[in-house]
């Protein structure tokens, strides 16, 4: 809460003193932490939120006038942890070991955090052993590999890692997601998942592909937007760069991710929208999993993704 006070002084301080950048950008870490240490729906959390909410009312009151334009977004969402599940454990029963570094000679695998991460695999004719026996475990949700062929990674039932955008070259050679569920948790919220001890038994955590985790919110406000008028159109947040740029007119030459959500704004002749529909499944042996995204003008949008289905 104390936080959320301090980013408002810092913009009062900027704006008043300075002329207002064309651009800014106004970062609230709450309600995230309070849905962390604290769960959805908790007392703790839900004051959090009304604090935001607040601290934000407070800037519009003061700054947004008719050349303001205003745009919100929430960068994720929260499922709460049910359970608890050591995997670095899990596969050392396998008889795998753990290094605490990329450097170990002595490891097998070194894994980076506990819902949804990476598995560095030291030696790469073990990658196939690995995946076969994260395959094995009910606790496991998503696998993903390396790319074999856009859809498919590398070992069989798995999924690529750039058809998620996870394909960057720092990344593990095994990014995973233990598994979720659709029930609703103590407080009434959808989405409850299985994760390491770090995140305590019903508090919040993110970075899978349950729904209520990528289901975010994305709102516009000023002269140059249609008023009162819900978009039914898939969006994200990479869409929110190009449309600053259409706002001032600038055509990069590079352009972003993204596209324009030309619907949005007021004066603007909207461009047919069309959506192809995706669902994918990969597995082997008992374990199978299912992932549905929609492209937009061949912009990918992920709806869910399930494991083990």
């Amino acid at each position: 809460v104390n936080g959320l006070k301090k980013i408002n002084e810092i913009v009062h301080d900027i704006f008043r003193h300075q002329e207002m950048p064309d651009v800014n950008v106004i970062w609230y870490g709450e309600p995230d932490h309070s849905f962390h240490e604290y769960g959805i729906g908790t007392k703790p959390s839900l004051v959090a939120l009304k604090t935001a909410d607040d601290c934000f009312g407070e800037i519009l009151d003061e700054y947004w006038y008719k050349d303001v334009q205003i745009i919100v977004a929430s960068d994720h969402g929260h499922i709460t942890v049910k359970k608890h599940f050591d995997l670095v454990k899990a596969l050392e029963d396998c008889g795998f070991s753990h290094g605490e570094t990329l450097c170990d000679p002595l490891a097998d695998f070194t894994l980076l955090w506990g819902y949804s991460g990476n598995i560095y695999v030291h030696n790469p004719n073990l990658l196939p052993a690995i995946t076969a026996a994260l395959q094995q475990m009910p606790e496991i949700g998503m696998l993903f590999t390396k790319d074999r062929d856009g859809i498919n990674g590398i070992i069989p039932g798995t999924f690529s890692s750039r058809l998620i955008g996870g394909d960057h070259h720092r990344a593990g050679d095994i990014r995973f997601v233990l598994r979720h569920f659709n029930e609703t948790d103590d407080n009434g919220y959808q989405g409850t998942c299985i994760c390491a001890a770090p995140i305590a038994i019903g508090c919040g955590i993110h970075g899978g592909l349950h729904p209520s985790e990528i289901h975010t919110i994305l709102g516009f406000g000023g002269t140059s937007f249609k008023q009162h008028s819900p978009i039914e159109s898939l969006t994200g947040v990479i869409d929110i760069t190009p449309t600053i740029y259409n706002l001032f007119g600038i055509k990069p030459a590079v352009l972003p991710q993204g596209r324009i959500i030309s619907e949005v704004f007021k004066n603007q002749v909207s461009e047919p929208v069309n959506v192809e529909k995706q669902i994918h499944h990969c597995g082997t042996g008992a374990y199978r999993q299912m992932l549905e995204l929609h492209k937009v003008n061949a912009i990918p949008y992920f709806i869910r993704g399930e494991g083990p289905v």
